[in-house]
């Protein structure tokens, strides 16, 4: 499979979360059936980030839905849940009930309107970040507004780790994005960790190199490639790692611990083996940039034995074609080449060592 594939599966996974959203179920009970999970919303009030264990959700109804347990957060707005359901704010006081409510995961929930409706404050729901905005006086909305010019000056690309709940790769933590801002190529980027620590990470151009998006970790830690086969590409992979090229093995666990994953796999001889791999991007990256998850055999049915087994033990022979030379040594620093009418050179340099092709077969090679 192709390097990029992962990227492709990343779009899958952002694909799927924005169109299965949630569909609620009414005050009375009436439940309908849920179809994925739903796609979370970030809240920040007052500038800062709410984490509550009821998310914020947008539904099918295109309504951003928020747990009636926010309230509790607001200052000024009280929750008396003794005889019913009962706000009271600045507005007013406020009966919550099947008209104006719905029920999901054993929680009540509000949309966004009611709650700005019989709080009294002022809020912004901002589709682009998938997050919600609330403030209660000029002050703080001066401050929310700082928050999101920063995030105009964001890619798209990775503006959307914005209110999300990430893993840094060299603490073993998790956190949650709560500001966001970009100069050329770096975005600098604050992270709020469980116990309220405020880290600071940063992304050069697309791809966070020192943390992931939740949604990436559970991919990688609890379903990918989880007892899939993989051929190994040793010319990628670690020296310390103890596979053979293009050996093939079952992967059995994958998790993440001090910036490496850690895999663990079944050989063929049925030996179970452990091993790390740097990560230094989306977790998946790790297998899709040292593996094969296509049997490289069956992509080259022509070969022969003795080619393979050149491969497996990273050598080369006269004869061999780039093709080959690739898969036993990996790509060379440089290729120079010359073509005439009659025939065509190639000279590939791996450091002091220069392999000459010639019309497309392994004619020659020295090392000086």
């Amino acid at each position: 499979m192709k390097k990029n594939s992962k990227y492709l599966l990343m779009l899958l996974i952002l694909f799927a979360s924005s169109i299965f959203r949630p569909i609620f179920v009414n005050a009375d009970g009436h439940s309908l059936p849920n179809s994925y999970d739903p796609q979370e919303v970030a809240v920040f009030i007052n500038g800062h980030i709410n984490i509550l264990e009821q998310k914020t959700y947008l539904a099918n109804d295109d309504k951003v839905y928020l747990p009636l347990k926010l309230l509790n957060s607001l200052k000024g707005v009280s929750l008396d849940t003794n005889n019913g359901i009962t706000v009271a704010s600045s507005k007013g006081k406020f009966n919550i009930n099947k008209t104006n409510s719905v029920i999901y995961k054993n929680s009540t929930y509000i949309t966004f309107e009611k709650l700005l409706q019989i709080t009294g404050y002022s809020g912004k729901y901002v589709g682009e970040y998938t997050t919600v905005y609330l403030w209660d006086n000029y002050g703080h909305y001066q401050e929310t507004v700082k928050i999101i010019n920063n995030l105009k000056t964001v890619p798209d690309s990775v503006r959307w780790y914005m209110g999300s709940k990430v893993y840094l790769y060299q603490t073993n933590q998790f956190g949650w994005v709560i500001n966001m801002s970009s100069s050329g190529l770096i975005t600098d980027v604050e992270i709020q960790l469980v116990n309220s620590k405020i880290v600071h990470e940063t992304i050069f151009e697309n791809v966070p190199s020192t943390f992931c998006h939740i949604l990436q970790y559970n991919l990688f830690t609890k379903e990918a490639f989880k007892n899939e086969y993989v051929w190994a590409n040793k010319k990628a992979l670690p020296s310390s790692t103890p596979l053979y090229n293009i050996e093939r093995i079952k992967i059995l666990s994958l998790s993440i611990k001090d910036g490496n994953a850690v895999i663990q796999a079944r050989r063929a001889s049925n030996q179970k083996v452990t091993f790390k791999i740097p990560i230094n991007g989306y977790p998946n990256g790790v297998i899709y940039d040292h593996f094969y998850t296509q049997d490289p055999k069956k992509e080259h049915p022509n070969w022969t034995d003795r080619i393979w087994n050149l491969i497996a033990q990273q050598k080369i022979a006269i004869g061999m074609t780039p093709d080959q030379v690739l898969m036993s040594w990996g790509g060379p620093n440089d290729i120079n080449t010359y073509t005439s009418s009659y025939s065509s050179f190639e000279q590939w340099v791996y450091g002091n060592t220069y392999l000459h092709f010639y019309n497309g077969r392994l004619d020659s090679w020295a090392t000086y």
